[in-house]
């Protein structure tokens, strides 16, 4: 109908998924989008987290970084709520600075 290239229903139908309970189309609906904002990664980013997938959350995150975008607030807190569910007290530090690092 048209609305495929529209950035915001993809984010939605991305968010949507997840709360479904269906990662593995939130993550097509990702992979398949030409434009990708900070909403989009953190859309997929707490989608994954949400599913209590935070290896692959991060694995996003280091992806993101490397496609110089930068996160919000909302995915740094969402991120450092993963570190709980890990256990790496290491990986809560490296978030930690770098909030203090990037403002």
């Amino acid at each position: 109908m048209g609305f495929g290239a529209d950035i915001y229903l993809q984010n939605v139908l991305i968010d949507l998924y997840f709360k479904c309970g269906d990662s593995d189309y939130g993550r097509k609906v990702f992979d398949k989008m030409p434009v990708r904002t900070v909403v989009s990664w953190t859309a997929i980013i707490d989608g994954f987290l949400r599913s209590e997938r935070p290896q692959e959350a991060f694995e996003l995150f280091r992806r993101m970084q490397a496609d110089n975008v930068r996160p919000n607030n909302f995915m740094l807190v969402s991120l450092l709520i993963a570190c709980t569910q890990l256990g790496s007290l290491k990986l809560g530090s490296w978030i930690h600075n770098f909030a203090l690092e990037n403002g």
